[in-house]
Parts: structure tokens; C-alpha cells; sequence
């Protein structure tokens, strides 16, 4: 860092501030975070200072604070702005004083240009004081109504707070200082999207890019697109984005997102991982990656990339919630029972610990306890499809079926659209022998998700049942085309072969079933008995 301290110093004596604030912002990008140069910039900050130019030198402690590693650094940076702030000492402030007061404070100290307002506007945004921040952005758009800075500056702060209305029209009245300034443009559409004005969001989107091609807008209209269901446009603009710029890791997180939800596993996985090479200590990627190694089985993975956010956010219900449910997957069920429990311990009422926790007390054969779990969760959460769903499946294997019916019944309400809630409605109404009204839930949840392997599966078992060979057996052979490696499919594509007198071909299948898992073995010598 000699070199750039050399350089820094240099530039500072020079009087080229906007020089030193470029470079920082390079340093900053390329080279990470540095005390040794923070607190260089302070003391020319303070060198400037001492000759009456507050505005430099505030911009000078600005860019320390930035540059600082540590909070030793960055509070001396902090105690220099509040200096020249003039902020009223500790024992000249009252919870009583008025904010007239406080203005009349601020006005007397700051020098009353734009520039200086906007520069305290800036230092009280960062340290979390909204109102003094907004007091100055105001007197720095009294002086110059169209400083854009100001401008883009003060609608940030009015989208952290919630104000969505009045940052619009900072947009809006920045454009029309700027018309085709293109980081306007990205900021509104940005705006715009968080609201759902999809149409407007890429108006601004595709004006941003015309006025200047930037890896970010071009991300941003790709999720766009993506939500207009426009797919091949939306993985151009991903494409065009990690041209630009192939370590960004926001861009690889939402190209890896597409790419999985298009069934492109192998892309998607490489993205992912780019991702977080990019932003290894990013909760939410590591959510996502972990999301997706589950999704494709790669459970041991998956349980890493868990132990990682425990250290991110070790107070996280939902991240126990997740590492969990991968444990029960792998059969660690003692340790998925440590993070359920650990999850409702930090949020109570959080309806789907419930849930996951009453699952894993029903598999450990310990349905008292469990119930009262499964109660809890669709009393928190009463209009959950999948807590209604999965306490009637509860119940129906308890044989409590007019009970199991009220939440079957719930949960195809709650989502009449979805597969799942059907798709066992239909089994448990099978099992009291209600075919027709089956058969009709069956077809629902077909129509629904006429790729699914459980929803064709299920519908082959019900036909072979009752006595429809043929149409059962086009379904088993589609369960079979969507996951030709599940041993339950074979199995019970080779009990209906047999049942017809296919024993060469049932044969083959349950071979494959007892090769892809052992425990069928047992079940074969059973049916050979």
C-alpha cells in the first residue's frame, strides 16, 4: 500500500480531491480496505481544514471512513466529521430541544452551499440519523434543484424508509435535470420493479443501457424479463452482464437461479459457485446454493454450505430450519432434532419449525408429541396449504380419516392450482374407496403439473387398482421416463407386470429396484414367498 500512500499524499497536497476520491474508489474495488491509509486521509483532512476549506475536508473524512478496516479507524474519521458538523456537545443536548434548534445549529456552523449540505446529507445517512440527513439534502435542493447527486442521494434514503412515493418523484425531478443519465435511469427502474410496474421498470432499464452499458442494468432487466416470462431475451442480457463484468456476484446468483429453474443443473451449479467465490460471507447466496445441492440430492454439500451460515447468522431460525431438514434427509435424525428445537427456541412462533419438528417426531414413532406440534403450526399459521396438508396426511395414517378430510379439504382450498394438495386428497379418498371423487382429484393434479413423477406414479397405482391396465400402464411409463432411477417406480412397475402376467418384464424392474436400493430385497422375497 506504500505506493498508493505515496500517491494519496501527493494528490491531497495538491488540492485534487476529486483525484483522491476516484483513486480510493479503486483501492476500495481492487485492492480491499486499509487503516494506514484511512488515517493518512485524516490527517490531510485535518491539514485542509485548518485552512477554512470544510467542504474538502469533510469529503476527505468521508472517504476514510470508506477506506477504514477497522472501527478505531473509521470513529476518527467519524469525530473529525462531527467537528466540523459543529454537533452540540454531550451536555448541551436535551431530549427536549426542538428541531428548529437543531437547524438553527446546523445552519450555523455549515457553510450554506449545496455542495456542503449534500456532503453532511451523505455523513448523516451513513451513520443511521435520517432526520439531519434529510434537513440537509433539503437545503442542498433549495440551492440547486437540479444537483442530481442530491437528488439520487435523497431517494435512497426515502426508499430506506419506506417512502416509495417521494423517492419516485426525486427520480422524476432528477431526470429532469438529466434526462438521459443513465444511473437515474437504473435507480427509478429499480424502484419501479420493487413496485411491480414491470412495463415502466424496463422503459427504464433498456433508456439506462441506450445511455451508457453497465453490467448491473443489464441484470436487472434480465429478472425482469424473466418475470414477463421474455426467457431467452432475459439469459442474453445475464450473458451480456458477466461479459462485462464475470465476477459480479448478484449476477451470478440470479443467472444461477434461471438457469435451475430451467433444468440446466450442471450451469447452474458452476454459477453458483462463482458466486460465492465472488461474496463468500452473502447469506443469501449461500441460502440459494444450499437450496439447489438439496434439490439435486447432494445433501453432504448442501449440510456445508448450512455450516457455513451458522456462522453468518447463528441466530437464525430459518437457517436451522433448513440445515434440519437436510439432516433428516440423511437420516441424522438426532441432530435434526437439535436444530428444530434450537429454531423454535429463537422464534416460537414460527409455524414451519413446527411443522418440520412434528414430521421428525412422527418418523421417530412419537405421534402425541408430534400432534401437538402439527396443532401449533396450523394454528399460527392457519392459511399455510402445506401445514393443512401435511397434518391431514398426519391423520389419515392414524386412521382418523373424517378428521384428515377437514385439512385435505383446507389445503385444496388454500391452493386449488397446486398438484400436492390434490394429489393425496385423491390417495386418501382411494383408501376409503371413493373412486370417483379420487380419480376427479387425480386428473386436477395432473392437469396441474402433467410432468410430475408422484402425480403419475400415484395415478398408475389408483388405475392399475381399478382394473385400467393400460391407461396405468402409459402413466408408470411416464413416472419412469421423469426419474428412471427411483426404485419405488420400478417396484411397483413390476408388481403390475406381474399382476398381469408379464413376469420377464417385472422381473427387470425389480431387478433395477433392488440395485438402485437394497432394502426392495426384502420386499421381493416377501412377494416370492
Amino acid at each position: 500500500m506504500s505506493h498508493y500512500e505515496e500517491l494519496l499524499g501527493r494528490m491531497a497536497d495538491s488540492g485534487d480531491v476529486p483525484g483522491v476520491l476516484h483513486l480510493v474508489k479503486w483501492i476500495q474495488r481492487n485492492e480491499g480496505k486499509s487503516d494506514r491509509l484511512a488515517e493518512l486521509l485524516v490527517s490531510k483532512g485535518d491539514q485542509i481544514w485548518r485552512s477554512r476549506r470544510d467542504g474538502e475536508a469533510a469529503q476527505l473524512y468521508l472517504a476514510a471512513m470508506d477506506l477504514a478496516q477497522t472501527d478505531e479507524a473509521g470513529q476518527l474519521a467519524t469525530q473529525r466529521l462531527n467537528k466540523i458538523g459543529g454537533e452540540p456537545k454531550a451536555e448541551e443536548k436535551t431530549e427536549a430541544e426542538e428541531p428548529r434548534e437543531r437547524q438553527r445549529r446546523a445552519l450555523r456552523v455549515v457553510p450554506d452551499t449545496a455542495e456542503s449540505h449534500l456532503i453532511y446529507a451523505q455523513f448523516f445517512t451513513r451513520i443511521n440519523r435520517p432526520e439531519q440527513a434529510e434537513y440537509h439534502f433539503s437545503r442542498a435542493l433549495t440551492h440547486e434543484k437540479g444537483n442530481v447527486a442530491a437528488r439520487l442521494n435523497y431517494a435512497q434514503l426515502l426508499v430506506d424508509q419506506g417512502r416509495l412515493d417521494e423517492a419516485e418523484a426525486q427520480y422524476m425531478e432528477a431526470l429532469k435535470a438529466e434526462p438521459g443519465d443513465s444511473t437515474i435511469h437504473n435507480n427509478l427502474g429499480i424502484l419501479l420493479y420493487s413496485r411491480r410496474r414491470l412495463d415502466e421498470a424496463e422503459e427504464h432499464f433498456v433508456r439506462s443501457l441506450a445511455a451508457e452499458e453497465d453490467a448491473t442494468a443489464h441484470n436487472n432487466l434480465a429478472n425482469i424479463l424473466v418475470d414477463k416470462g421474455r426467457l431467452d431475451e432475459a439469459e442474453e442480457h445475464y450473458r451480456r452482464s458477466l461479459t462485462l463484468d464475470g465476477g459480479d456476484a448478484n449476477t451470478c446468483n440470479n443467472y444461477a437461479l434461471f438457469l435451475w429453474s430451467r433444468g440446466r443443473g450442471p450451469e447452474a451449479g458452476e454459477c453458483f459457485a462463482r458466486a460465492l467465490e465472488a461474496a463468500p460471507r452473502s447469506p443469501t447466496l449461500r441460502r440459494n446454493y444450499a437450496r439447489f445441492l438439496v434439490d439435486h440430492g447432494r445433501f453432504r454439500e448442501a449440510e456445508e454450505q448450512y455450516k457455513g451460515l451458522a456462522s453468518l447468522e447463528p441466530e437464525s431460525s430459518e437457517a436451522h430450519i433448513r440445515h434440519g431438514i437436510v439432516l433428516y434427509r440423511m437420516e441424522r435424525l438426532r441432530e435434526a432434532e437439535a436444530h428444530f428445537r434450537r429454531a423454535i427456541q429463537l422464534d416460537p412462533g414460527n409455524a414451519e419449525a413446527h411443522l418440520h419438528y412434528a414430521v421428525l417426531l412422527t418418523h421417530q414413532g412419537s405421534p402425541v408429541t408430534a400432534e401437538s406440534h402439527y396443532i401449533r403450526a396450523v394454528t399460527l399459521d392457519p392459511e399455510s396449504a402445506t401445514g393443512n396438508l401435511v397434518y391431514a396426511i398426519f391423520l389419515s395414517n392414524q386412521r382418523r380419516l373424517d378428521q384428515s378430510e377437514e385439512y385435505y379439504r383446507k389445503a385444496v382450498e388454500l391452493a386449488p392450482e397446486a398438484a400436492e394438495p390434490h394429489m393425496y386428497y385423491a390417495r386418501a379418498l382411494a383408501d376409503q374407496g371413493r373412486d370417483g371423487e379420487a380419480e376427479d382429484h387425480y386428473r386436477v393434479a395432473l392437469g396441474a403439473e402433467p410432468e410430475g413423477h408422484e402425480a403419475n406414479l400415484y395415478y398408475a397405482q389408483f388405475l392399475a387398482r381399478v382394473g385400467r391396465p393400460a391407461q396405468a400402464d402409459r402413466h408408470f411409463k411416464k413416472a419412469l421416463e421423469l426419474r428412471p432411477n427411483d426404485a419405488r417406480t420400478h417396484f411397483s412397475y413390476g408388481v403390475h407386470l406381474a399382476q398381469h402376467g408379464l413376469a420377464e418384464r417385472a422381473e427387470e424392474h425389480y431387478r433395477r429396484a433392488m440395485e438402485l436400493d437394497p432394502q426392495y430385497r426384502d420386499l421381493l422375497k416377501h412377494l416370492s414367498a
